[in-house]
C-alpha cells in the first residue's frame, strides 16, 4: 500500500481526469475536462462587506436574484448566523442565507477592493463574515506567485516556474478536501499566500502558462510540497520543524543549498527582551519576574533548534522546534536556526536575549530565495524541483 504523506495531503494520479495544456501522446476523441475552480478564504470574520458594482452584478442567495445596477452598493452584515444586506437606496434586506453570491461579468469591489470572479459571503464567528473568491485554478495560480514571489523577474523565469508546479500540486490536494467548510484554500501563509488584486508581471504569467498542468508526484501520488523564503544554507525535516515522523513526507529530506546566501534573510540578528519573554513564553502578566538563563537543549540534524529552555524564578520553560520563533515575543524570529547569547542586568538576570540566526521559515521542502539563485546560474525548474523534492517527479495530469 502506497503511505500517505502529511494528513491525507495526497491524491493517486489515477483518480486525476483533467487535461489543462499538457500535450498529449495521442489525440483523444473525448472533450478535456474542463479547468477545475478553486474556492479561496480571502477574508474571515469580517465585520461588513461594501458591494460596490462597476457593471451590473447579480446577487443571489440560491433561490432568489437581485440585480446592481453599475454605482449601486450594498453592505452586508452578519446577525444572529443570517445575512442582513442595506442597498444604497436604504432598503433593509434580512434573513438572507446561508450565503450571498455576487457574480457579474465585469469587476465590482468588495470594501475597496475590484475583483472579478464570483465572490460569496456567509456568516462566520457569531457577527463575523466569511469571504470566499471562487477562480480558476490556473488564474489562482498568477495571484500566488505574485504575493509569494513576486520580486523575482525574468532572470529568475525558472524560479517561477518551480514556484508555479509546486504551488498547483498544493493547490490540487486541497480542492475539495474539506466541503464542509465552503472553501479549499486559505489565502495566507498557513496554506499559500494568494492577493487577488496583485498585478502578475510577465515572467510570472509565462511561468505558469509555461507548466500548466504539471504537478509533483512522489510514489505514484500528487503531494502537497512545502515551501518556505530562505533556508539559510541547509533545508530542515518535517520533524524538525513540527515534530511529525519524517516517513510521511518522504519528498523532504534535508539538503545542503547554498543558493539561497542571495537572500536579504540569509543572516538575521534580533533582540528580545526578558519582560516580553516572560509574557510570551511565559504566559505570565507580571513581567518583572526576573529569567535567569535562556539556553539551547539541542538541536535537530540541519542545526535548528528542537528546545530552548528559559529558566526564571517561575519555573522552567521548554519551547519546541518551529513554534520557538512565535512564542519568545509579538514579532516572530525569522527562523529557529540560531544561537543566542543573554545580556545581564547587575543583578544577574536575563535583561534581554540576542538571537542570531540563519534562513526565514521553517525551512521545509522548496528554499524560494535558493530556487532563485540556482535559477540565476543557469538551472532549469526540473533541476530545482529535484533539488529540494529528492523522490519526486514532475508529471502531467490527464
Amino acid at each position: 500500500m502506497i503511505p500517505r504523506l502529511a494528513g491525507s495531503s495526497l491524491f493517486p494520479l489515477a483518480t486525476l481526469s483533467l487535461l489543462i495544456g499538457c500535450a498529449p501522446a495521442y489525440i483523444s476523441q473525448k472533450p478535456p475536462t474542463p479547468e477545475p475552480m478553486v474556492r479561496v478564504a480571502i477574508h474571515h470574520r469580517l465585520e461588513a462587506a461594501v458591494i460596490e458594482a462597476l457593471d451590473t452584478v447579480w446577487a443571489s442567495d440560491g433561490i432568489h436574484a437581485s440585480p446592481l445596477a453599475p454605482g449601486n452598493r450594498w453592505t452586508v452584515t452578519a446577525r444572529q448566523g443570517r445575512l442582513v444586506a442595506e442597498t444604497g437606496a436604504g432598503t433593509v434586506i434580512g434573513e438572507i442565507g446561508p450565503g450571498l453570491t455576487f457574480r457579474g461579468r465585469a469587476r465590482f469591489s468588495l470594501n475597496g477592493t475590484a475583483l472579478d470572479r464570483p465572490l460569496t459571503l456567509s456568516p462566520e464567528g457569531g457577527a463575523g463574515l466569511l469571504a470566499v473568491l471562487e477562480l480558476p485554478l490556473e488564474e489562482y495560480l498568477l495571484g500566488v506567485l505574485s504575493k509569494e514571489m513576486g520580486n523575482a523577474g525574468g532572470a529568475e523565469l525558472e524560479a517561477l516556474k518551480a514556484q508555479a508546479v509546486a504551488a498547483r500540486s498544493f493547490a490540487y490536494v486541497k480542492i475539495g478536501k474539506k466541503p464542509e467548510q465552503g472553501y479549499d484554500l486559505e489565502s495566507d501563509v498557513s496554506h499559500q499566500a494568494f492577493d487577488p488584486s496583485a498585478p502578475a508581471g510577465p515572467a510570472i504569467r509565462k511561468a505558469v502558462e509555461k507548466t500548466r498542468g504539471q504537478v509533483l508526484s512522489c510514489r505514484g501520488r500528487v503531494f502537497a510540497p512545502n515551501y518556505h523564503s530562505t533556508c539559510g544554507g541547509r533545508t530542515a525535516l518535517p520533524s524538525e520543524a513540527w515534530g511529525t515522523a519524517d516517513s510521511l513526507f518522504p519528498w523532504a529530506k534535508s539538503v545542503r543549498d547554498p543558493y539561497c546566501a542571495v537572500s536579504p534573510r540569509f543572516q538575521w540578528r534580533e533582540r528580545v527582551p526578558s519582560a516580553a519573554m516572560v509574557r510570551r513564553a511565559l504566559g505570565l502578566a507580571d513581567t518583572t519576574i526576573p529569567i535567569t538563563d535562556v539556553s539551547i537543549m539541542d538541536r535537530g540534524p540541519s542545526g535548528r533548534v528542537n528546545r530552548l529552555k528559559i529558566r526564571s524564578q517561575a519555573g522552567d520553560t521548554v519551547l519546541f522546534r518551529d513554534r520557538i520563533r512565535f512564542q519568545l515575543a509579538d514579532k516572530a524570529l525569522p527562523s529557529s536556526w540560531f544561537d543566542v547569547s543573554c545580556r545581564r542586568d547587575e543583578l544577574g538576570n536575563v535583561a534581554s536575549v540576542e538571537f542570531t540566526g540563519k534562513g526565514f521559515g521553517h525551512g521545509v521542502g522548496m528554499c524560494q530565495w535558493g530556487a532563485m539563485g540556482m535559477a540565476r546560474e543557469g538551472r532549469g525548474y526540473r533541476k530545482i524541483l529535484k533539488h529540494y523534492y529528492r523522490e519526486s517527479e514532475v508529471v502531467c495530469i490527464r
